[in-house]
C-alpha cells in the first residue's frame, strides 16, 4: 500500500477537508451557542437541516453525478465544505447559518461518497480491503484531531481565525483533488 503514491497523495489530500468537516461536532456547536448566543435547542434544529438534506437529497444527487470525473466531484465537495465552514467567519444570524449548513452539507454529500469510490477504483482488486482500511484510518485521524484542533483554535484565536483556517484547509484539499491523476 505504501508504495502506491497515488493512494498516499489522496490520503494526504483528504485530511485537511476531513478536519474541516469534523468541526460540526467540535467548534461549530461552541461557536453557535457560546459565541453567537443561541440556545442548545437552536443548534439541535440547525443540525437537523444537515440530516434532512442527507435523507432526501444524497442518493438522487449522487445518482445524477455518477458519470462525473473523480477530480471534479472531489474538488467540488471539498470546495463546498471549505466555503460552508469558512464563511461562518462572517455570519451571526440563523438564516445565514442555515445557508452555510446547506452549502457544507452538499459538500459532504458529494465528497464522502466520491472519496470512497475513488479509493475503490485505484485499489488493486486483491488489496481493496487494505486500501479501504487506510482510507477509513484517515477519517479516524481527522475525527480525532479535527474537533480538538478546531476547539483549540476557537479558544486561542477566536471564531474568525478558526473559520478562515477552515476555508484555507478546505481549499488546500480542493487544489490537491484537482491534481489527482486519472
Amino acid at each position: 500500500v505504501f508504495s502506491d503514491l497515488r493512494l498516499i497523495y489522496f490520503l494526504l489530500a483528504l485530511i485537511p477537508v476531513e478536519i474541516v468537516f469534523f468541526q460540526h461536532v467540535g467548534a461549530l456547536p461552541l461557536f453557535i451557542v457560546s459565541d453567537l448566543g443561541f440556545s442548545n435547542a437552536v443548534f439541535g434544529l440547525l443540525t437537523a437541516v444537515n440530516t434532512v438534506l442527507i435523507i432526501f437529497i444524497e442518493v438522487p444527487l449522487n445518482d445524477s453525478m455518477r458519470n462525473w470525473d473523480d477530480r471534479k466531484s472531489l474538488a467540488l465537495g471539498a470546495f463546498l465544505s471549505a466555503v460552508g465552514f469558512g464563511l461562518m467567519a462572517f455570519t451571526n444570524t440563523i438564516p445565514s447559518i442555515v445557508f452555510l449548513i446547506v452549502i457544507w452539507t452538499f459538500g459532504e454529500m458529494i465528497f464522502f461518497p466520491s472519496s470512497g469510490e475513488y479509493v475503490a477504483k485505484i485499489a488493486p482488486e486483491k488489496q481493496r480491503g487494505e486500501y479501504m482500511g487506510y482510507f477509513q484510518m484517515s477519517f479516524s485521524f481527522a475525527f480525532m484531531v479535527g474537533p480538538w484542533l478546531g476547539t483549540t483554535a476557537l479558544d486561542l484565536y477566536g471564531p474568525f481565525n478558526l473559520w478562515i483556517g477552515c476555508l484555507v484547509f478546505g481549499l488546500i484539499s480542493t487544489l490537491m483533488m484537482l491534481r489527482l491523476k486519472k
